[in-house]
């Protein structure tokens, strides 16, 4: 049973033409969580969510919010009991080429009041908490690190601001204590595997009481690597706690204010940011309307080539619009812009160029090519779930595995031309 819509055409001149079904533009997946743990374990940028769990030797979670000082400053921040800890669902889009987050920067504002084990867990990528924990501070000698391999000093009772980048596929696991570089291996990184995060992780848990009581007063998540540099400049902790992971002001440089674009040629879309962190959206924008979705590109790229398509459509009310993906409410504008030149649309663009294209005339116009096809109407019991009133059905009597119809549709004499074809103007 098929829909009377979806038809099989052949142009005399020999390209085959498909019925098809085109994607839907995916959704774009946030590029940044963070949690500040003022009096709530609400986001303080993106969707994702924080709950509480516990593991051995707690019996049961301790988690709440006290004030502490941080350089001077009185905070609100999180005190996690030990064996309680945070389960983040934290709506990162895959990267890296796998089902998984695998190019990825952790941060966060932390204090340790005391270490009852030897090893104290920061990430436990493994959300049954299994497994032992992916990464750890070491109490003697005193360190942070994963798998026998520990630098730096992250010390007892101080707040300390520790960053994870870990890379999958160019296998890199680098640690930063207040900014600076700890430690660095390439132990156990595979793509999707030990230290790749899929739709949740855990903080501060592990499978065999190497935990201990937290301070938390900042936390955040990039499905980006951060380097050294970038690290570096965030320093040490804060009162205030980590800066978002949001752009600065953007100017998008081009294409400039009134400048015309020529469809069917190529050109680059450049901006300019005072903090380019995060990855941007950029959209094709007819007046209010998105024409386009061009791609998704880091905002410290600060380029995107563009092709404008031959059929692109003359206009002269065209912009560029950025989008933040941490935070969808920051929107970035190009200046006007015209495009011009656009190959004009055949006048039959968007009609159905086959005859009796919905078998309303039974089989005329069609050439049966194989089997014994049949055109029955709904209260015929075919086409469910479908809505059409007529469907083009096997054949009841059929012995052939399937049943084949063809139409010839002459294009050029529709008026098409080659390079109009070559573009995608018929489907």
């Amino acid at each position: 049973m098929f829909p009377a819509r979806c038809s099989t055409l052949a142009p005399v001149w020999g390209a085959f033409l498909a019925c098809c079904l085109l994607p839907a533009i995916p959704a774009s997946s946030q590029s940044a969580a963070q949690w500040d743990f003022d009096d709530s374990l609400n986001p303080s940028i993106g969707a994702g969510t924080l709950n509480l769990g516990f593991a051995a030797p707690a019996a049961a979670s301790l988690f709440y919010f006290t004030n502490s000082s941080i350089q001077g400053i009185s905070a609100k921040v999180g005190y996690i009991g030990r064996g309680t800890f945070l389960r983040a669902s934290h709506q990162l889009g895959k990267n890296g080429g796998g089902a998984a987050v695998n190019q990825y920067t952790l941060i966060m504002d932390v204090m340790f009041p005391e270490r009852p084990s030897n090893f104290t867990a920061l990430l436990q990528t493994g959300t049954a908490n299994s497994t032992d924990g992916d990464w750890f501070i070491r109490k003697s000698p005193n360190g942070i690190g994963v798998s026998g391999i520990y630098g730096g000093s992250v010390p007892e009772g101080e707040w300390t601001r520790l960053a994870l980048v870990v890379d999958n596929v160019g296998k890199r696991y680098v640690c930063y204590v207040n900014g600076e570089k700890a430690m660095e291996t390439a132990t156990g990184l595979t793509l999707d595997g030990r230290f790749a995060l899929f739709a949740a992780t855990l903080f501060f848990a592990d499978n065999d009481q190497e935990n201990g009581p937290v301070l938390i007063n900042s936390l955040q998540l990039r499905n980006e690597m951060l380097s050294a540099e970038e690290i570096a400049s965030l320093g040490s902790p804060e009162a205030r706690g980590l800066p978002l992971p949001v752009p600065g002001n953007i100017s998008i440089t081009s294409p400039a204010q009134g400048s015309v674009l020529e469809a069917g040629l190529s050109t680059v879309i450049r901006w300019t940011t005072t903090n380019p962190v995060g990855s941007l959206r950029v959209d094709w924008m007819d007046g209010k309307s998105r024409k386009a979705v061009l791609g998704t590109v880091p905002a410290s790229v600060r380029q995107l080539a563009w092709t404008l398509d031959a059929t692109a459509g003359d206009g002269t009310n065209y912009t560029i619009r950025l989008t933040s993906l941490t935070d969808t409410n920051l929107q970035f504008f190009s200046g006007v812009f015209s495009v011009t030149d656009s190959i004009p649309l055949n006048p039959l663009y968007g009609q159905s160029l086959q005859k009796n294209g919905g078998f309303e005339e039974g089989l005329t116009n069609w050439t049966i090519q194989a089997g014994t096809p049949q055109v029955l109407t709904r209260t015929q019991g075919k086409g469910t779930p479908r809505s059409g009133d007529r469907f083009l059905h096997g054949g009841i009597r059929s012995r052939s595995p399937e049943a084949v119809t063809r139409q010839i549709v002459d294009l050029t004499a529709l008026g098409f031309v080659p390079r109009e074809l070559s573009q995608g103007s018929v489907m």
